[in-house]
Order: structure tokens, then sequence, then C-alpha cells
């Protein structure tokens, strides 16, 4: 049913339902990618990016998590970011030309430095402190890079 909203364009529905049964059930990374997938339909790709990224860390082996990951970050100019989701979303599937599309459009990007968002960027926007050092970290531990004891991930919020 959730994916009829999709399909329709209606984007706030299918969030507000999606929002619904991550309320009321166990919330798992399907309902949080279908959820960044409807928040990136309506626009709001700081919610986009928390819930994908919260996809990734409920099931890191998700690929589709990755892709509503990087497609967040490209709404946001954080390109970097977008080209980690990417590869780690090709590492999981190979084969998906969906990634491959998404390093295409990222090639075409000037790379500029990824910029904080300030907090009154963020207002309105309740939980929007993911970066992209938690998802690196992810990632790494995925496919187990070892991580020096004095690095700390970035601080970074958008």
């Amino acid at each position: 049913m959730d994916d009829e909203y999709l399909s329709k364009g209606d984007a706030s529905d299918a969030a507000f339902l999606f929002t619904q049964a991550i309320h009321d059930g166990p919330p798992t990374a399907a309902l949080y990618a279908e959820r960044a997938r409807a928040f990136i339909g309506t626009g709001d790709l700081v919610s986009a990016a928390d819930d994908a990224i919260r996809a990734v860390e409920l099931d890191p082996t998700m690929p589709r998590a990755y892709l509503r990951t990087a497609r967040a970050w490209i709404g946001l100019k954080r390109y970097g970011d977008a080209r980690a989701a990417v590869l780690a979303g090709t590492v999981l599937a190979p084969g998906d030309m969906r990634f491959a599309e998404l390093m295409e459009e990222l090639d075409g990007k000037k790379m500029v430095p990824e910029m904080r968002m300030t907090s009154s960027s963020q207002a309105g926007v309740e939980g929007a402190t993911c970066d992209s050092g938690k998802l690196r970290k992810l990632i790494d531990d995925m496919h187990g890079v070892p991580r020096p004891a004095h690095r700390r991930a970035s601080s970074s919020v958008f």
C-alpha cells in the first residue's frame, strides 16, 4: 500500500504512513529506507539523509539504503559523502546499474568542500544530526578496515 502512494507521487502521504509503521512496529531498515525515499520526494533531504543513515545502521548490507543516502547527499550537494555511499553500495551490489548511474552523475558534479548546516538552516528539522563520519565508520567496519584508536568521526552535521 505504501508503494502505491509513492508511485502516485504523493510522497507526503507515503512519509506519513512509513512514520506510522516505524512507530507501530519494530523499526526496520526497509521502513527507514522507504521513508527516506518518500522524504526525497517531498524535498526534505535532511530527513531523507537521516533516515537513510538509520537504514544503513540497521542493515549495513542493504544496497537500497546506500542508494537513498547517496541520493539525499547529492541533493544536499555533499558530493564526497554521496560518492562514499555509492562506492559502498557498489561493493554490495556490483551489477546494480543504479550505482553506476549515480557515479556518472557525481562525476559531472564540481567537488566543493562540504559545509556544515547552521542551526538556523536546521530550524524545524528535529534530529538532523547525521554525519558522514558515522557512515564512513559503518562502511569501514563492514569491510574490515582497521580504524586507528586516535581517529575520530567527523562532527559535522547537516
